[in-house]
Formats: C-alpha cells, sequence, structure tokens
C-alpha cells in the first residue's frame, strides 16, 4: 500500500505535548498556583548546557528531534504529507543514528549524541597546533583578569568567523511557542481532529488565545507540514 492510498492514518508513537504548569519554573501565581512554562525564555538562545557551549538552548534541539519523530513514524507508517510520501534523508542524519529515534526519548537520545552539537570549547594548551582554525594569544598570569578581557576582546576583533555548528539550525525566526502548538496541531489533524477541535485544546491548554478562528489553524497545518518535509533534508526549524 502506498502513501496515496493511505485514508486515515493513527499515530501511535508520536503525541500531543500537553504544555502544564510546571513545578521546574518554579513561579507561582498570587493564589500559589504554578504558571505555565514561559516558552518565550527559550528564544533567548542560552548556550550553556552542563558547562559546554550549543547553538541554541537545549529544548530547540528537542524539538527538532520532536519533528523528526513524526516524520518518521509518518515515513514507517506511509501516512502522507501534502499528497506525498515523506522520505528522510538518511545520509545527511547518518550520525543520529535514525533507526533508533522511534524507540528512544530524546533525554536519553541526547546523552549518547550531544557531542554533535557542542561547540568547540576554549582550553589551555601546551603545544601550538599549526592550524588555520585556531589562534594563539599569550595572556600574562600575573594581570588584572577585567583589563585582560579587555585587552582579548580587542585582540579577536575581525578574527573570528562566529559559531559554525555541525548541524546548524536554520535561519527562520520562528518563536519556540509556535513550534510547539504547530506540531501539536500537526499530530491532532493526522489523528482526524477538526480545526474547531484544535482551536479549543490549543487554546485551553496553552492559556492563551493561539487561534482566533479555524482560518489560523489551517494556516498552522500548511506551515506544519511545509516544516516536516523540511526537516526530512536537515533543515530545522
Amino acid at each position: 500500500m502506498g502513501c496515496l492510498d493511505y485514508i486515515l492514518g493513527m499515530l501511535t508513537i508520536n503525541k500531543v505535548i500537553t504544555p502544564r504548569a510546571s513545578g521546574l519554573t518554579n513561579k507561582k501565581s498570587e493564589r500559589g498556583n504554578y504558571l505555565p512554562i514561559d516558552y518565550g525564555a527559550f528564544d533567548k538562545y542560552s548556550k550553556r548546557q552542563g558547562g559546554e557551549t550549543i547553538e541554541r538552548n537545549i529544548q530547540w534541539y528537542r524539538m527538532w528531534f520532536t519533528y523528526l519523530k513524526l516524520a518518521l513514524e509518518l515515513e514507517q507508517k506511509k501516512i502522507p504529507v501534502n499528497g506525498k510520501c515523506l522520505k528522510v534523508n538518511r545520509t545527511a542524519y547518518k550520525q543520529w543514528d535514525l533507526n533508533t529515534i522511534l524507540t528512544t526519548k530524546f533525554d536519553d537520545w541526547w546523552k549518547s549524541h550531544r557531542h554533535l552539537f557542542v561547540l568547540e570549547q576554549v582550553k589551555i594548551v601546551k603545544e601550538i597546533e599549526d592550524k588555520k582554525d585556531y589562534l594563539y594569544l599569550k595572556i600574562p598570569t600575573n594581570r588584572n583578569e577585567q583589563e585582560l578581557f579587555r585587552e582579548i576582546q580587542e585582540q579577536l576583533k575581525g578574527k573570528l568567523t562566529g559559531d559554525v555548528a555541525k548541524f546548524p539550525f536554520s535561519n527562520s525566526g520562528i518563536p519556540y511557542l509556535s513550534l510547539h502548538y504547530q506540531y501539536n496541531s500537526l499530530v491532532m489533524n493526522i489523528n482526524g481532529k477538526t480545526g474547531t477541535q484544535i482551536l479549543d485544546w490549543c487554546n485551553e491548554k496553552y492559556k492563551q488565545e493561539i487561534f482566533g478562528h479555524e482560518q489560523s489553524v489551517s494556516r498552522v497545518l500548511v506551515k506544519g507540514r511545509k516544516r516536516l518535509e523540511s526537516v526530512c533534508s536537515l533543515t530545522f526549524p
């Protein structure tokens, strides 16, 4: 059976991600209830994770993994997207171990794959390597730290190319929150929910007006399907 023969697909691996008030935020309302997670905080691109530097907040990698997982299930079950089968580029994703993603949680996968996303760290070296990708400075240890930082900044001006990640994010300016409800809308739509049902669920669960009318849901689904096609080719978001 091909994709075009598929009438209705029900997802069994990918589920909606219910927004929740989380104790992890440590933020409570005046009544003592935990406030919803501030997804906007993830857009600040905090790059430090476990003492290492990554291109964006770790939640962006979680969302990339989530969209890819959805694409893989759709591919496996031959559920069409925009009238055709999805095909994930296995060559581009070779180091991600795609064969494990459908059965693995992000946190477990990240432990064994985070090295793919960590940017090379600054370190003290004992021997100079003759490579054009490195810049060596001689820093006297008997100087004031604050003064040295200013001098180092001056020395580095015009000499750095910026972050170059092995698996970079695209230049899309979409907020994290939009990716979150877009994913949920896709899952609900694939599982047969109507535009009205998606609208009501999102507005209730996110505790704000995500959708004002059904046309807004349709537009988000169109963008979401394009994003699923893009993620198959290693482009996200």
